[in-house]
């Protein structure tokens, strides 16, 4: 019966073997005092194992293959990383001593469960939504809430490290690091590298420069994002005026950017985007400041709620008049950047700082949002996971990513308190 390695390092890691008759291929008794910490970078498979042999007690790391000969195949012989593996675990043990005259690893053979094997390889060929979703629904929901929270922190993980490229990327400043996440996801999520390129191409020293005069702020932007390239009406015309005088006095050029409009509702267009962006500078000031001395998301919330007026009013792109509306930054729209901007920034803030403090305020804030509602969500709530908020949501969407569509059940706790009956 075919199967993965990955599959032995599951039932090493969980002790899903006989302990009590454990030898080595020797004959010599081996006693498991911990399998040691399964390791997902390079390296050996287990770091930190102690087991007993004989009158002896051995800590180091442990490796583990399908075959013994798989050690010198994968040429760990020569590899310094594994100079201190104590024990080689393998199911089937290959090795001829005339080949491999050198071979001295304690070695011991673990006999493969072939329904574990069975049931792994089932859910590993399944094409639906998700793997275990015949099994899901009845697994405990401590369990999934559990699983959830835990990807929702690698996930955030995951994001901050773009925010600390961003933050490299504007030598370290925390303030122009925010700026640049904020406008990216001012775009999303048709136009969130525009956006991006639109706000590394206008640092936000010069717009604060300006934050008392909503005009300049809007040519400044406007122009940068290549809007103001023609005068279709009198508005525009002397938002062209600024961005000529401010344009020169910056040395700014228009950027060439493929702004998208289709398929999307005009109050996302991103010409009432950058509107909105140009009112939030207007009104607010040391923004990433005040969110880090913030003591709760509703006063987070409040900064972000602007309504752009006079022009825009009957405008939803320039030049070209609209039917009368205000236009504000409604709730779903501020939860987008709560989600996307302001946690993730928060988290990378606390966790380059080493302020725990910070991070748990980012995974709270997180719980205070309302949950999304998508494709992804509304089948896992079928499936009775639990989505009580954004963290929900956001751990949800990770989780269907990073292991269910790359069928990690193993890594899963989902996947493990179905298999892990099995091979009981």
């Amino acid at each position: 019966m075919e199967f993965s390695e990955d599959i032995l390092q599951y039932a090493w890691k969980f002790g899903l073997f006989d302990r009590e008759n454990l030898k080595t291929v020797d004959g010599e008794k081996v006693e498991v005092i911990s399998v040691g910490l399964q390791n997902s970078n390079a390296g050996p498979d287990f770091f930190a194992a102690r087991i007993k042999l004989g009158n002896y007690v051995w800590a180091g790391n442990v490796e583990v293959h399908k075959k013994a000969s798989d050690w010198y195949r994968h040429r760990h012989q020569n590899n310094p990383a594994y100079k201190n593996v104590i024990l080689h675990v393998v199911a089937e043990y290959d090795i001829d001593k005339e080949i491999y005259p050198d071979y001295n690893l304690k070695t011991v053979v673990l006999p493969v469960n072939k329904e574990l094997i069975a049931k792994y390889n089932e859910l590993k060929n399944d094409e639906g939504f998700i793997a275990c979703k015949d099994f899901a629904a009845n697994v405990h929901p401590f369990v999934k809430s559990h699983m959830i929270n835990r990807v929702v922190v690698e996930r955030l993980a995951g994001k901050s490290e773009f925010v600390k490229l961003m933050y490299e990327f504007t030598g370290r400043d925390w303030n122009e690091t925010f700026y640049i996440i904020t406008v990216r996801y001012f775009g999303a999520p048709h136009n969130s590298d525009n956006f991006e390129l639109l706000a590394k191409s206008l640092p936000l020293k010069i717009l604060a420069k300006h934050k008392n005069n909503l005009l300049q702020l809007e040519a400044l932007l406007f122009g940068a994002a290549g809007f103001l390239t023609n005068s279709t009406d009198d508005y525009v015309a002397e938002l062209k005026r600024e961005w000529q005088f401010l344009s020169k006095k910056y040395s700014l050029e228009a950027k060439h950017i493929n702004w998208r409009f289709m398929r999307m509702r005009p109050a996302n267009f991103p010409t009432v985007r950058i509107a909105q962006f140009a009112k939030l500078v207007n009104k607010s000031s040391f923004l990433f400041s005040k969110i880090i001395a913030a003591e709760n998301i509703f006063n987070v919330r409040q900064l972000f709620e602007v309504e752009i007026s006079g022009y825009w009013d009957t405008h939803y792109t320039l030049g070209k008049e609209s039917s009368k509306r205000r236009k504000h930054t409604g709730k779903s729209f501020i939860d987008t950047l709560l989600i996307n901007a302001v946690v993730p920034v928060l988290f990378a803030y606390g966790d380059i700082n080493g302020n725990d403090a910070i991070k748990d305020k980012a995974l709270t804030w997180l719980d205070l949002i309302d949950a999304e509602k998508n494709s992804v969500v509304r089948e896992f709530e079928k499936l009775n996971f639990p989505v009580k908020s954004a963290l929900f949501s956001q751990g949800l969407l990770s989780l269907k990513r990073e292991y269910c569509d790359k069928h990690r059940c193993l890594n899963c706790l989902v996947g493990n308190s179905i298999l892990k009956p099995v091979a009981q």
